[in-house]
């Protein structure tokens, strides 16, 4: 990680590809997460979703809410419910992201309007024109650095 979390934001990661990575993460989530994942038709993309779904779960446990889970809101965008109720959790935020076999949660305890994202980008020359637009100038100091 380039630069510290700001206070309330949590960050976990979760590597995925192997078969048994895969049985140890749907073992990690929920019933209704691993319902959701089982929606995958491409065999990646759900190993995806249940590692990066899994990275969630070791920060809400981490966090004492082993209460919560990870659905897909109206518009297919990750959001909290409690487990069983399925009621909204409007006290915290999350980004969900994976690719190139590495998958992420990032957690906001801040709520309400405050919408938290996260990407992974594999690195290459085109992302460094992007630079300006999304970090500080230390940011992008370290990052021309590596």
């Amino acid at each position: 990680m380039i630069a510290g979390l700001p206070e309330g934001f949590h960050l976990a990661f979760k590597s995925y590809g192997s078969e048994e990575g895969y049985k140890e993460h749907l073992d990690q989530i929920t019933d209704v997460e691993r319902a959701y994942v089982d929606l995958f038709r491409n065999e990646r993309r759900r190993r995806a979703s249940a590692a990066a779904r899994a990275a969630c779960r070791s920060l809400l446990l981490n966090l004492g809410h082993d209460d919560w889970q990870v659905v897909p809101d109206e518009y297919g965008a990750p959001h909290f419910v409690t487990v069983p109720r399925g009621e909204p959790v409007r006290c915290a935020n999350i980004s969900l992201t994976h690719g190139h076999g590495l998958a992420a949660a990032l957690l906001s305890e801040k709520g309400g309007s405050l919408a938290v994202g996260l990407d992974l980008e594999a690195p290459r020359p085109s992302i460094l024109k992007t630079l300006d637009d999304f970090y500080t100038e230390e940011e992008r100091q370290q990052i021309r650095a590596r």
